[in-house]
């Protein structure tokens, strides 16, 4: 009797699963991709910020010269109030470079899902319309029902189909009905948003900079723009909610109320040439959503794992979540090719049940402090406090750039790499800390620093 291929079966053509299926398919795992849309590059009116450490995975799996063709790093960070007036600029970008071996790159979602798509070989594997609609464990492994009539079997199903995930819920589903009370109710009423986003992709009608990265802060409000290519605009508008919002009782937020605060902040500036309004005037597209910031404890049960917005969701302010989802997508792609080695491919349940709590163990940790890192910063850019407000604008702007760069290059030496796959060879002054002889290598910094120095992860 042939033994059959260990098949990994991942849900949702995300930045998390196109990025993973291109690992498996660098490291010779098998695998498919089920997406519930038609198209697995859609326009969303979403864009998205590549820091260095991701750009790094990235490159391992040769993605990166085509991303680099589509945004140039940036170069400046510049916040103002809402008249205009410079509360403090840094301009950073060309240290980051020269620390990490690569820039902070913006372009819209879409493009990145494009050249993760085009970089998989056999794009066979990818199944658009694919719905899912029930999970199934079986002996030997998983079936997939998708909503077409269509079934897909399987040893493993990943779930990076985004923060309203159904793998997510089978996953509760299957494991409450295993063991009663294994997830609880309380779990989802743990995901808590105290904001909401109107967001888009406009022409560039103003003087905001090829390279530059635009903040407006004022009481309850941020507004962010970056600059990307071919004169495009990647804009973005923070609202606080009166009260903070759980779980299910999360309020959708719709276009038309949305319209509301475009108008109502229409003239907080962004430049001291260039509003809001403008940027909104030119738009392409855009859309609006409610912001939540959450990590579920667990991550998997059985043969079905969480990964990205399924299992941990960031404020979008510091554009951290794609990051992070491309790090665990690394980390867990490893994991799943030691234990296929280990088990002569061939795998029981102990070994992949060990598989995804080594994942889990490395990730949550990092994921969680930098969830909270980025929901300070919004809170300091959105004036929730006076002491903030203080810090925000007569503070910061006296802070030299390099301990500013010092904090964020902390987090980024401290990222999650593949290490089966060759490490990119480019030029980088400061080692990351798979590079190290130690791993354990401590950097110090005092706290004052490091609490104003978070604004480093903003960009």
């Amino acid at each position: 009797m042939v033994q059959k291929k260990f098949k990994v079966i991942i849900v949702g053509g995300s930045v998390a699963g196109l990025t993973l299926a291109n690992l498996l398919q660098n490291l010779g795992i098998d695998f498919i991709v089920l997406e519930a849309y038609n198209d697995v590059a859609p326009q969303l009116g979403a864009s998205i910020g590549l820091y260095p450490h991701g750009l790094r995975i990235l490159d391992q799996i040769g993605c990166y010269e085509d991303i680099s063709r589509l945004a140039s790093p940036f170069s400046n960070i510049t916040a103002r109030n809402e008249d205009g007036d410079t509360l403090f600029s840094f301009d950073i970008g060309k240290l980051i470079t020269e620390r990490h071996g690569y820039g902070v790159l913006f372009l819209s979602r879409q493009q990145l899902l494009r050249v993760l798509f085009k970089h998989i070989q056999n794009k066979s594997v990818v199944h658009t319309n694919q719905r899912v609609a029930k999970i199934e464990h079986t002996s030997r492994g998983v079936k997939v029902y998708a909503q077409s009539g269509s079934v897909f079997e399987g040893d493993i199903v990943v779930g990076a189909d985004g923060v309203h995930s159904k793998v997510r819920s089978e996953m509760w589903r299957l494991g409450n009905e295993a063991s009663p009370g294994r997830f609880p109710e309380k779990i989802w009423r743990e995901m808590r948003t105290e904001y909401k986003c109107v967001f888009g992709i406009s022409k560039s009608p103003g003087d905001v900079g090829a390279t530059n990265v635009s903040f407006t802060h004022k009481k309850n409000r941020t507004i962010a723009v970056m600059a990307g290519h071919e004169n495009r605009l990647f804009w973005f508008l923070f609202v606080r909610l009166d009260k903070p919002h759980y779980g299910t009782d999360i309020p959708r937020f719709e276009k038309a109320a949305a319209l509301e605060y475009i108008r109502e902040e229409a003239r907080d500036m962004i430049t001291p040439n260039l509003s809001l309004g403008e940027v909104f005037e030119n738009s392409e597209t855009w859309d609006a959503t409610m912001v939540p910031h959450h990590a579920f404890e667990d991550w998997s049960w059985g043969r079905m794992f969480l990964l990205g917005d399924s299992a941990q969701k960031f404020h979008i302010l510091t554009g951290q979540g794609g990051e992070s989802a491309i790090e665990s997508a690394a980390v867990f792609a490893d994991n799943i090719a030691i234990m296929l080695r280990e088990s002569k491919g061939n795998p029981n349940t102990d070994q992949i049940s060990r598989a995804f709590a080594n994942t889990h163990a490395v990730r949550f940790g990092r994921v969680k402090s930098l969830i909270g890192a980025t929901i300070a910063i919004q809170r300091l850019f959105a004036w929730e406090t006076p002491v903030y407000k203080l810090i925000d604008k007569y503070i910061i702007r006296h802070v030299d750039p390099h301990p500013v760069v010092n904090v964020l290059s902390k987090q980024m030496v401290a990222a999650h790499r593949s290490h089966l796959l060759p490490a990119p060879e480019r030029p980088h002054e400061i080692p990351y800390d798979d590079e190290l002889a130690i791993s354990s290598h401590k950097r110090t910094i005092s706290k004052a620093v490091a609490i104003i120095g978070y604004l480093g992860l903003v960009f």
